[in-house]
């Protein structure tokens, strides 16, 4: 199986009972041997908007969650783009990029935002802003300009609960930062 054929199944497994298939007309689906495929990238938004919806579950090995899409990132079960990588960060490309230079940096350990801070998590985190700079060097976007942000809560636009921070740039990003 392909990583999009077993993400599929993950979702759908997953998702149950929240979103059916064929989840909704705007998603591309072609079916093979009965086995429906999604579009990566439409598939992404739909499982990260019905994130909330699924349960909790207790945390693995102490502080990933078997669930959540960033940890099972870090444990290299869907594979990424990895820019970097330590004991207690991980940074790589965002799979929709918003802007030409667009990574996403996670600390490993589980935590779904800044209102759930472990003494673990806050002190990999407070790393990201010396991280992001030295990547921002290495991608180009540190004389011109990048964007470093995180999104706390779904009104805030957090998709994925697990703290990360985008790090933007490579073109004018303005001066709006919300609608």
């Amino acid at each position: 199986l392909t990583p999009v054929t077993i993400l599929f199944v993950w979702v759908y497994r997953g998702l149950s009972g929240f979103l059916d298939p064929p989840f909704d007309e705007s998603l591309t689906f072609v079916t093979v041997k009965n086995i429906k495929y999604i579009d990566i990238n439409q598939l992404n938004v739909k499982l990260t908007s019905c994130k909330m919806m699924l349960n909790k579950e207790p945390l693995m090995n102490g502080n990933l969650k078997s669930d959540c899409l960033f940890c099972r990132i870090a444990r290299k079960e869907i594979p990424s783009a990895v820019v970097y990588e330590d004991d207690e960060l991980l940074a790589f490309k965002d799979i929709s990029p918003q802007a030409p230079v667009h990574l996403l940096i996670i600390p490993k350990a589980h935590c779904e935002g800044f209102n759930d801070l472990t003494p673990e998590v806050e002190k990999a985190a407070a790393r990201i802003p010396a991280l992001a700079a030295k990547l921002a060097k290495e991608f180009g976007t540190a004389a011109s300009g990048y964007r470093l942000l995180a999104n706390c809560g779904a009104d805030a636009g957090q998709t994925v609960f697990h703290l990360h921070f985008h790090l933007l740039g490579g073109k004018a990003l303005g001066g709006k930062l919300c609608l």
